[in-house]
């Protein structure tokens, strides 16, 4: 599972990189009872609160519905800012509002958007303790008076490695975090469930119109991207160097056998390799243009590349 029901979500990445997408896809699957990337959903009501967006986001979701072939479904957009912190919060309205489009589609809503936490803030300064634990307290009476998980679209900060900006009292409050970075998803924190593996995704156009000078108007949905279909998309030097990482990891698992230890698949994961080790066994095996050694810089490439796609993590 990714995310469980009357849960808080937080869903964050970098500008650009493909966030509302992502949860768009998730949306859609759940208001249609459909299966979503070969997992089960709670079928139900789709709130999204599109606090910022404007046109732009009316296309995607026009897209998502001629993707999915789906008009009615249970999914509704308020196309508005809304104040989830200050004491005169949106909250009750919402709530209200929910109610409202439950006794329409005539079924209880499970999942609320809001998409950005930023523009939920109203006043008030993500980066203090004070007023993140506000609007927590107000994601928690919309779960309360729901049942609804709540899923909070957010940014990272200037150092992508610290994670989703702002007071860590948002993460501590947080039952699941999702992190979305170029093509791929990743479960940074679960407190209760599994976490499931990282799905790698890209985004393809689909025609919602046509402008009044003729052109055509596109926007993008999420494609879900194989496992085989990744690999695929190496490059051969990539591909090579994987191979021989991977060898070297096993190597030094069979040294903690040996030394009485068992390591566990996630021992395994964060087993270190040093580069110059790494570079000097792939240089023996593999061989550049016509048979010559291969290149430094080309060997500089292809780990670029391993690391883009997040296939492996580079050491301090």
């Amino acid at each position: 599972e990714v995310m469980d029901l009357g849960t808080m979500v937080v869903t964050y990445g970098d500008s650009n990189v493909g966030k509302t997408y992502v949860v768009l896809d998730q949306c859609f699957h759940v208001a249609a009872g459909k299966d979503w990337n070969g997992k089960k959903v709670r079928p139900g009501l789709v709130i999204y609160v599109a606090a910022e967006g404007g046109s732009g986001f009316l296309k995607r979701v026009e897209a998502y519905k001629r993707k999915h072939g789906t008009e009615d479904i249970p999914f509704s957009v308020v196309p508005c800012p809304i104040d989830l912190c200050s004491e005169n919060a949106d909250t009750r309205r919402l709530v209200k509002l929910i109610q409202e489009e439950e006794a329409h589609f005539g079924q209880k809503c499970v999942l609320i958007i809001v998409d950005t936490l930023a523009r939920a803030m109203g006043g008030g300064d993500e980066n203090t303790s004070v007023d993140m634990g506000k609007l927590v307290g107000h994601c928690d009476r919309l779960r309360a008076a729901t049942g609804a998980t709540v899923n909070l679209i957010h940014h990272t900060g200037k150092d992508k490695s610290k994670g989703a900006r702002g007071s860590s009292a948002l993460r501590a409050a947080t039952d699941t975090e999702i992190e979305i970075d170029e093509g791929l998803m990743l479960v940074t924190k679960q407190r209760d469930l599994a976490r499931p593996d990282p799905m790698r995704f890209e985004l393809e156009g689909v025609e919602v119109g046509q402008r009044s000078d003729g052109k055509t108007v596109t926007a993008c949905v999420v494609r879900w991207v194989t496992e085989s279909e990744f690999e695929d998309r190496l490059s051969p030097l990539a591909e090579a160097m994987l191979e021989e990482l991977e060898k070297l990891i096993d190597a030094k698992a069979d040294e903690l056998e040996e030394s009485g230890e068992n390591p566990t698949k996630a021992d395994k994961a964060t087993l270190f390799v040093p580069w110059d080790e790494w570079q000097t066994v792939t240089k023996s095996v593999v061989t550049g243009a016509r048979g010559k050694p291969v290149q430094r810089t080309a060997l500089y490439r292809a780990r670029t590349e391993l690391s883009h796609l997040r296939i492996i993590k580079k050491g301090k």
